[in-house]
């Protein structure tokens, strides 16, 4: 099985980040249970065109992240929370994913009917569940299947801002990336 990680953080390159920590801890879970292989894409190092179109000519690199995310069993969408929201990069994804709604609606089958989702949330403040509501929603019209306990995140202490080390010694990040590699796993596999 395969499972691909989208990270919506907006640190380019190798630079750390609390979304890349915790989608990090829930791949390792999934590594740990066998014969799931993991890739992790860091959108913000990719060059994606604006709209909702399928291919947004030269440079756009868009075609090749939805090649993988219909490629891959299990796909994780993983966005820091900015003022209330997913990130703007996440967003910029979900509208080039949008193309394959517009298919769909035209008789295409939909080659993401069925996928495992889940979604991994990071932030220094309150908001993590209205993210994740908000892109439920757009998972489960897109054709995803969420299992229960299909999220994590870590928004940490109120007005204190993040921490890596601090996701990696939170007993209840740990808990819930575990639960939920478990839950995408089970529901993959069916």
């Amino acid at each position: 099985m395969r499972a691909l990680f989208l990270n919506g953080s907006l640190k380019p390159g190798k630079s750390r980040s609390n979304t890349d920590t915790l989608a990090q801890m829930v791949g390792a879970h999934l590594r740990r249970m066998g014969k799931i292989k993991t890739n992790f894409i860091r959108l913000a190092d990719w060059k994606m065109a604006t709209g909702t179109m399928t291919n947004g000519g030269k440079g756009d690199q868009y075609p090749e992240i939805e090649d993988r995310i219909v490629k891959a069993d299990i796909v994780v969408f993983g966005t820091p929370i900015w003022w209330g929201n997913r990130s703007s990069v996440m967003q910029h994804l979900i509208e080039r994913l949008d193309s394959i709604h517009s298919k769909v609606k035209k008789g295409a089958p939909n080659p993401l009917s069925g996928k495992v989702a889940g979604i991994v949330i990071t932030g220094s403040e309150d908001g993590a569940q209205a993210v994740q509501g908000g892109m439920m929603e757009f998972l489960t019209w897109m054709g995803f299947l969420l299992p229960p306990e299909c999220c994590c995140y870590w928004v940490g202490e109120t007005g204190k801002g993040g921490g890596y080390n601090e996701i990696l010694k939170s007993d209840a990040a740990f808990k819930m990336a575990k639960k939920m590699a478990t839950n995408l796993a089970e529901w993959a596999n069916k």
